[in-house]
């Protein structure tokens, strides 16, 4: 639940609702509003689910997306949409180059979810294999402590590749920013 409060700050917000309007739209109390947007609880899958209803809104998107920014994107594209052309000067159309930033956002949101996925796993094996190698009663085989060695500087290898996917992402947020 990555977004979740920002997401559903940001929803309230754009709805122009109070936090104990939105609690009464959906049976709680203002609250449980608060203390979502603040980060410092979760609602229960039913609340989460009438969020979604009450929002139209996917619960992907409610939990994974940044929907602040992707509003911005939208709001920039629209200006985008409203400039002029010179049509010497571009060699293809509004419509496309429009297309053409949604995919490559929808892109770099989806490179940004699996890069954080591989961390999740990476952190588990990494656990898991600690917790395998601390348990071990007897004394291992040179061949077993080969064997850890490896799979250890390959757990090594997989931090360095997601190290890079975080450089590569925080090179794309500076450079939206800019």
């Amino acid at each position: 639940m990555k977004y979740f409060a920002d997401n559903l700050k940001f929803l309230r917000k754009q709805k122009q609702l109070s936090q104990g309007q939105l609690a009464e739209f959906l049976n709680l109390n203002r609250g449980n509003i608060a203390s979502y947007e603040k980060g410092i609880a979760e609602p229960s899958m039913t609340n989460l689910m009438n969020i979604v209803k009450y929002f139209n809104i996917e619960f992907r998107d409610l939990v994974e997306t940044d929907l602040a920014n992707r509003q911005a994107m939208r709001d920039e594209l629209e200006k985008l949409g409203d400039a002029p052309i010179d049509g010497d000067s571009m060699d293809f159309n509004q419509q496309d180059l429009k297309k053409e930033l949604i995919a490559n956002k929808r892109k770099l949101e989806n490179f940004v979810g699996q890069s954080d996925n591989m961390q999740k796993i990476l952190d588990g094996f990494r656990q898991f294999h600690e917790y395998k190698m601390s348990n071990r009663d007897m004394e291992m085989s040179e061949e077993v402590k080969r064997m850890s060695d490896n799979y250890e500087e390959l757990l090594d290898l997989m931090q360095t590749l997601l190290h890079l996917n975080q450089d590569i992402i925080q090179s794309i947020g500076q450079s939206e920013e800019d």
